[in-house]
């Protein structure tokens, strides 16, 4: 079965783009907000299992 996707949020941040303000959304359904560097670096990457 196939699950359409609902549209983007509107002002998301596409793939590899930074998410570091807490509002941000990650354009793609299956990407994730990731940080490191003590959370200074934060970017949209894909990574959830079963998209």
């Amino acid at each position: 079965t196939h699950v359409k996707r609902p549209p983007p949020p509107p002002n998301c941040v596409p793939l590899w783009g930074s998410c570091k303000t807490p509002s941000a959304a990650c354009c793609d359904q299956c990407a994730f907000c990731h940080c490191r560097l003590f959370k200074t670096v934060c970017y949209c990457r894909m990574g959830y299992p079963k998209c």
